[in-house]
Formats: structure tokens, sequence, C-alpha cells
């Protein structure tokens, strides 16, 4: 027995998948707005922030890290790689971003014990 497909008007997965792309798109700008939103107009409180902040390039590296490892197979330590040079040049921004004043209150009473273990380490 022979299966004859119809000629006709674009089929439902073709739908569904146009729907899909404007929802995502959607969804999308509706997140946006929401982050700027939040930061804008104060309505999370700044740890919450932060904590959000965390928890989101937490997960894009760990969807990259799925990407490397867990579908083409690959072992790379380029994700610690890239985030600690990240880290070191964000830290330099902050540092020099600042004015002199805010730097001696706020930098270097915390960091003196991390220095004086590294000294000792050495």
């Amino acid at each position: 027995m022979k299966h004859v497909i119809p000629d006709g008007p674009a089929t439902a997965p073709e739908k569904t998948s146009r729907e899909r792309r404007y929802l995502s798109v959607f969804l999308l700008i509706c997140g946006l707005s929401l982050s700027y939103a939040i930061t804008r107009y104060s309505l999370v409180d700044q740890y919450l922030q932060l904590v959000l902040m965390y928890i989101g390039i937490n997960i894009i590296l760990a969807l990259s890290l799925n990407l490397v490892n867990g579908y083409m197979g690959e072992f790379s330590v380029g994700h610690a790689g890239f985030m600690s040079i990240g880290a070191y040049v964000s830290s330099l921004i902050t540092v020099k971003a600042f004015l002199c004043c805010l730097q001696s209150c706020c930098f270097r009473r915390p960091l003196s014990p991390g220095g004086s273990v590294r000294l000792c380490a050495a």
C-alpha cells in the first residue's frame, strides 16, 4: 500500500516552529525588560541582585561546558581559564575606576590578609 502525502497549505509543524520563534523573542524581550527594571528602580536589594548575577554566570558556564563535554566529547580547561582572566580584568578595572580615597577604605583592608597569606605560602 502506497502512502500519499497531500499537497496543501503549510503543515502544523511549520506553524508551531514559527510560533515558538515568536514566543522565544517575546520572552527574551520580557527578560531584558525585567532585568533593566530590577536594576533601574531597585526592585530587589543589592545582595539578591548579586546572587542572581552569579547564578546567571554559572548557568552560562554550565551550558557551554555541557556543549563541549557532553555533545562533542572533548575535555576543555578553557572555561576555567577564560573565567579567571575575566575575573582578573574586572578586578583591575574596578580598582582603577574608583577614586583613591575609596580604594583605601574598600579594598586594602580585605586584601591585606590575603596578600600576607600568599607571601607566607611562597
